[in-house]
């Protein structure tokens, strides 16, 4: 049987369907204003789950909070976040993963009613947030000095690993290839990435033009020496959101 996983963002609900080496997409704009959106939600998950099993449901939102498992307290969770993203809005709930590889605890905000849906129409309760299972992913290979960029919608995701220790992980919105860029610049700078890094792009939910962004930075110095490479969004849904908790 296919496993099905649900992929909801601030913008679009994504509906993978795999099956060995095989997959189908489908997206749907959250346009949740709308009349009826909520419904056609539910009536593509039904159709889709006629035929697959639900196997994963994720969140991706920029509103997130890195804190170390050793000195998590649970109780604590809404203190954590807000002393990083403010006051939580009335229509959200607070939910966190832990990666154990890492030591590390993912606090994030989820809107109540994607919380209540997983929960009580679904029966899954197992949501967890993208940026989870990227440091999940990225933790098997943090022998590798590597920066890793995952492109979204609106933002990017920049993680960094440095003597096999996560030195950094932020979200940051962007318009277009050149706000990344000089991010990127800052960014290298500021933590001192020598030219023995490993540069990573990729697809995650956004179509860009990989290579021109490759074009552009290998037009700096700074980054001439990197060993640039790229994914698309087909290997970032199999490698990322579609793999087995082993794989992560």
């Amino acid at each position: 049987m296919q496993q099905l996983v649900l992929s909801f963002s601030e913008k679009s609900l994504t509906l993978l369907q795999k099956q060995a080496s095989e997959s189908s997409m489908e997206q749907i704009p959250l346009e949740l204003a709308k009349p009826l959106v909520k419904e056609r939600i539910s009536s593509s998950i039904q159709t889709a789950l006629s035929t697959s099993s639900l196997y994963r449901c994720t969140w991706f939102a920029p509103d997130y909070t890195l804190f170390p498992g050793s000195l998590f307290d649970a109780s604590q969770l809404k203190a954590y976040y807000e002393l990083n993203h403010g006051r939580l809005a009335q229509h959200q709930s607070l939910r966190y993963d832990s990666i154990e590889s890492l030591d590390l605890i993912v606090i994030y905000a989820v809107p109540t009613w994607l919380d209540d849906y997983c929960k009580n129409e679904l029966q899954f309760q197992h949501l967890r947030h993208e940026v989870s299972l990227q440091l999940s992913h990225l933790a098997q290979h943090k022998h590798r000095d590597q920066i890793q960029v995952f492109f979204h919608e609106n933002e990017f995701v920049l993680s960094v690993f440095k003597q096999k220790q996560l030195i950094s992980c932020t979200a940051t919105a962007y318009q277009q290839e050149t706000d990344f860029i000089y991010f990127l610049l800052a960014h290298q700078q500021k933590l001192q990435l020598d030219q023995s890094f490993e540069l990573n792009l990729v697809q995650a939910g956004a179509q860009l033009d990989l290579k021109n962004i490759q074009h552009l930075l290998l037009k700096f110095k700074d980054f001439e020496k990197f060993k640039i490479l790229d994914s698309d969004m087909s290997s970032y849904q199999n490698n990322i959101l579609c793999a087995s908790l082993e794989e992560l």
